[in-house]
């Protein structure tokens, strides 16, 4: 049991470290976004093409990203508060 909950940590650490990689993917994407979005408002005051609402895929993944963190958080927390003796025992 006590390989388990090591496990479960070490699964934990890499969730974290691939969500921050997600984040920074994502933020490079929102940043790209932004700057359509911008391009899209010049191109409007100038009498161009109409605004299209910007994508919220990334905001939506973020915080799919983020409860899933809690969640699993959550739980070893959980591991982790609970005594030890209960497993030891088989």
């Amino acid at each position: 049991m006590v390989r388990i909950l090591i496990f479960t940590v070490i699964l934990v650490h890499k969730d974290i470290a691939g969500t921050l990689a997600t984040e920074a993917a994502e933020d490079s994407a929102q940043i790209l976004q932004q700057m359509k979005y911008d391009a899209e408002m010049l191109n409007l005051e100038s009498g161009a093409t109409p605004i299209r609402n910007p994508s919220t895929v990334v905001e939506d993944a973020r915080l799919a990203s983020l409860i899933s963190l809690d969640s699993i958080l959550k739980q070893v927390k959980g591991f982790h508060l609970s005594p030890i003796s209960p497993l030891l025992t088989f």
